[in-house]
């Protein structure tokens, strides 16, 4: 029997198209589904309107990073909840961050969820107040939640 990195054997088992270049579009009502070039007039109103049609297509999201010049947010990332990977905390043989020590990875007691999902919505601001939708990526490299199950 082989033993598999459990980090490895999660990604394997929860997100079965990465890699493979394996996209999933979850199909929803038009009306819900974010278009290039759609202004909202705050962060939070295209966030309760991504998180609507997230829950339409059956995955959850989160705010992602964004980036400020002078003050001013110019661009924000909201993301499918499964985006990135998770990665350990690096700590020494004492359970404390100590660079001079040889370092290890904690293991985590829990599988994690994340499987470097691309699927996300970016926003820029057009004068510091209103966002627009500058890029939507809708393919998921991971299950959809049925609608019973939300």
């Amino acid at each position: 029997m082989t033993n598999y990195n459990v980090i490895e054997y999660e990604r394997v088992v929860s997100c079965f198209g990465e890699g493979q270049g394996v996209d999933i579009i979850p199909e929803v009502v038009s009306s819900y589904r974010p278009v290039k070039g759609m202004m909202f007039s705050s962060i939070d109103q295209a966030f309760d309107f991504y998180s609507e049609y997230a829950k339409k297509a059956g995955f959850g999201v989160r705010k992602g990073g964004s980036y400020v010049h002078d003050g001013i947010l110019k661009t924000k990332y909201i993301k499918c909840c499964k985006e990135g990977h998770k990665l350990a905390k690096m700590y020494d043989s004492k359970g404390d961050c100590n660079e001079s020590s040889k370092p290890y990875y904690k293991r985590r007691k829990r599988s994690t969820i994340r499987c470097g999902c691309r699927a996300h919505l970016q926003l820029k601001s057009v004068d510091g107040v209103i966002f627009e939708v500058d890029d939507f990526v809708k393919g998921h490299n991971h299950r959809m939640v049925a609608d019973s199950d939300m």
